[in-house]
């Protein structure tokens, strides 16, 4: 079980392929890491998350997406990361339906306070 940052490079790392994100973290934490260190990388984000769930090795993943699989357990809960950059998107035209727009709204307002 790694104890330290530096520890996770002895275990299968599961991180992006184009994405750099991940390779960013660990160097802002004075560990630089290649695309090559990762033994599983892709830029899907569901696909990161079941590759985890999976146990196909370490991922990087969020505080409330770990909350929800009692399987899966966070490795060095103390450490904090660097956030990672989250949008809310919508075409233009939907836009413009009242209803959408209140989802939109709501998701705005609560999507911080739940990630």
């Amino acid at each position: 079980m790694p104890r330290q940052p530096a520890d996770l490079l002895e275990h299968h790392l599961i991180g992006g392929d184009r994405n750099d994100e991940t390779l960013k973290g660990f160097a802002a934490g004075g560990i630089p890491v290649t695309r090559e260190q990762f033994a599983f990388r892709t830029d899907d984000l569901i696909v990161v998350w079941e590759a985890v769930r999976a146990g196909l090795g370490i991922g990087f993943v969020s505080e409330h997406q770990i909350r929800t699989d009692p399987a899966v357990i966070p490795l060095l809960p103390k450490l904090k990361i660097q956030p990672f950059p989250v949008w809310l998107a919508v075409h233009k035209e939907v836009r413009t339906s009242k209803r959408i727009k209140a989802v939109y709204d709501f998701l705005a307002e609560a999507l911080p306070r739940a990630i």
